[in-house]
């Protein structure tokens, strides 16, 4: 896969105050200083400044406007030869209603190309860790006529993924990665850091080391102790297992969620889908493997300072997606955990998908797939399309 020269678009940060006129008085200068921090408080609050928290960049050009119809980008240039035959992808989510969160999702999701299918809709009033294990299992378990055991599912959080890139190229590099069932990687060891002193020291270190090079952040690099209760650092390589995306093949995964099910049902483990997928992970079963790169996966906690938004020019006509300036790479899947969550509303707007949402709607027979039938996402939706937020 190409990934875009990282020099070929410029830059420049959000927010930031002008410089003021020299004829100011003394006594205006303090004023107007006092105003502006007040002004950069304010926008530092909404997230839409950088700082040493948030570094999302904003790009000097302006977008162009797409075609009406929403067409998925893609991150790298056409293959060439004989391409063999994909299998089939699923991409599923936990959902009780459609919030913000979702509709942003789903929104993502159809502008690339997905179809979604929506487990628990209007169900349950809550969305615990548990509820998503054993929805799972049971969707895998009562669709084994249907799924075969080579075929694909996607499995993401339903109110803090963002989509950018096609079904297409993520079965591709999945494919690629050649591992049954692949995890997000992030750079906290939750939730080991809130167990007993002994139990996080053990089950931290234990973690596979990050296949990133060494010193990828420089001499800072993996220079923080894992300390309990207490989340990693940005200089920390993504080293432990995040839940909130995950994908393998049905086989493997009927399996795993089979025994996490009976976990949940025997009251065994403290009923944590996290710590138990991390569990497995430590004991070298169910062939789960981390995206150390954010390939395909991106946990925007501790890594927003890894990401920028870049104009992709490997192919004619590439539109702007978030990178990973620091692996290089064009993840697919942008989840807000931890300290990601407050940046959703600022990074959504820059999504090519976003930046064209006058101009490139959402077919209006576009829907997702639940227990109950086809719900359109018009009408799941309507409230957020209407005031503008999707």
């Amino acid at each position: 896969m190409r990934f875009p020269d990282m020099s070929s678009a410029q830059f420049r940060p959000l927010g930031g105050a002008g410089r003021r006129h020299r004829l100011f008085a003394i006594l205006a200068q303090r004023s107007t200083r006092i105003i502006l921090l007040t002004g950069v408080m304010v926008l530092a609050c909404l997230g839409l400044i950088v700082d040493d928290t948030f570094s999302l960049l904003r790009p000097a050009w302006t977008a162009p406007r797409h075609a009406a119809t929403c067409a998925a980008p893609s991150s790298s240039a056409p293959a060439s030869g004989p391409v063999s035959p994909l299998p089939k992808i699923h991409l599923i989510t936990v959902a009780t209603e459609a919030k913000l969160g979702f509709c942003r999702l789903a929104k993502t999701a159809f502008a690339n190309g997905w179809d979604l299918t929506v487990l628990k809709y209007k169900g349950s009033n809550s969305v615990g860790k548990m509820v998503k294990v054993m929805a799972v299992a049971d969707w895998l378990a009562g669709n084994k006529d249907t799924l075969p055991d080579d075929e694909i599912v996607l499995m993401v959080d339903g109110f803090d993924v963002h989509i950018q890139r096609s079904p297409q190229e993520v079965v591709a590099d999945f494919v690629a990665l050649d591992t049954p069932v692949l995890y997000s990687a992030e750079k906290t060891c939750w939730p080991y850091i809130e167990r007993p002193k002994d139990v996080m020291t053990e089950k931290c270190n234990r973690a596979p080391q990050s296949t990133l090079s060494a010193d990828i952040y420089g001499p800072k690099t993996d220079t923080k102790a894992v300390i309990h209760n207490t989340y990693g650092r940005k200089t920390t390589r993504p080293r432990w297992l995040n839940s909130g995306l995950m994908m393998g093949r049905v086989g493997h995964l009927r399996k795993l969620y089979e025994s996490m099910a009976e976990d949940v049902l025997s009251g065994v483990r403290d009923l944590n889908d996290q710590e138990m997928a991390a569990d497995r992970h430590l004991e070298g079963t169910y062939g789960i493997a981390l995206d150390y790169a954010s390939r395909l996966f991106l946990s925007a906690d501790r890594s927003l300072d890894d990401m920028v938004l870049m104009l992709n020019d490997a192919v004619p006509g590439g539109k702007p997606l978030m990178t990973n300036k620091v692996t290089g790479t064009v993840p697919a899947f942008l989840h807000y955990n931890g300290e990601g969550k407050p940046v959703q509303d600022t990074w959504y707007p820059f999504l090519w998908s976003s930046q064209g949402r006058h101009a490139c709607n959402v077919d209006a027979s576009a829907g997702f797939t639940t227990d109950q039938g086809k719900v359109l996402f018009a009408d799941a939706c309507g409230e957020y399309l209407r005031r503008g937020r999707v």
